[in-house]
């Protein structure tokens, strides 16, 4: 596609790299304009924001090493030398995020859901862009086609399925989707369940289940895979995100499942008779 903007001499200008530093920009864009909306502190904001990017690739390194172990063994020339060595898994730097996310809010005495509410806006923008420079760069290719919908990559064999525009076009419609519902999940009933104020979770557990169904549907047609047992790697972590999504909005809508019991009967006394008595 276009991995490289500008050269001159030994300089180059990747697209990756810018795409990546817009992304990253434009999700702190809104999640600062969203907290500071929510009533958190707007320079906390932005300190959460670069600490769980940080941390955030920082797991998602360590990941992908850990399911590519045959590419690193024991060398931590490989493993710190991301330019030379490159591989991030992209569901670990979303865990990583999170949970640092998490802990943010739990050290500031910040409602948690509420918070990760706000902080899924700007994941899903960065994974927007990220998706789209994947696309420039010719990487998370996807399987070999010979329709017109498949794309030719700059030295890679055969028609790819542009995979990396199918991420981010179902990520951008699942973020017009969370914005909107964000808006509106309150005054769903079903999610009340019978209480005043609706919990805040349903959005971080609707961005679960977009994540989650879309890496599932869509590692059946990615071009490297890593098996573990009848399914890939990626299909099983998007099972997990799938599952945890769904848990959260059960357990925050306070929604539950009665199971019927069935009732025993009375057990009846049996006597036994002698005589002319009963006993």
């Amino acid at each position: 596609m276009w991995p490289t903007l500008i050269s001159v001499g030994p300089i180059a200008i990747h697209s990756f790299g810018i795409l990546i530093f817009l992304g990253v920009f434009f999700g702190g864009l809104a999640v600062w304009t969203k907290g500071r909306e929510e009533g958190f502190e707007e320079e906390a904001i932005m300190d959460a924001w670069l600490i769980s990017g940080l941390i955030g690739l920082v797991v998602g390194r360590l990941g992908y090493i850990l399911t590519h172990w045959s590419d690193f063994g024991l060398s931590w020339y490989k493993m710190l030398f991301v330019t030379k060595f490159p591989g991030l898994s992209f569901e670990s730097v979303v865990v990583g995020a999170l949970l640092s996310l998490a802990a943010f809010a739990i050290s500031k005495k910040w409602p948690v859901f509420k918070w990760l509410e706000v902080a899924v806006l700007g994941i899903t923008t960065v994974m927007i862009w990220g998706f789209a420079a994947s696309f420039l760069a010719g990487s998370n290719l996807g399987i070999v086609v010979n329709g017109w919908w498949g794309l030719p990559f700059p030295g890679v064999d055969g028609r790819r399925l542009p995979v990396q525009l199918i991420w981010a076009l179902g990520l951008w419609l699942g973020l017009r989707l969370l914005r909107k519902w964000e808006q509106q999940y309150r005054r769903f009933s079903w999610y009340q369940h019978d209480k005043d104020e609706a919990r805040p979770g349903f959005v971080l557990g609707v961005f679960l289940i977009i994540l989650g169904l879309m890496r599932l549907g869509l590692s059946f047609v990615t071009d490297v895979q890593v098996w573990r047992g009848p399914l890939s790697l990626d299909a099983w972590w998007g099972l997990s995100f799938a599952i945890c999504g769904v848990l959260i909005i059960l357990i925050r809508s306070g929604i539950t499942i009665k199971v019927p019991v069935r009732e025993s009967k009375p057990k009846t006394s049996v006597r036994k008779k002698i005589g002319f008595d009963f006993k």
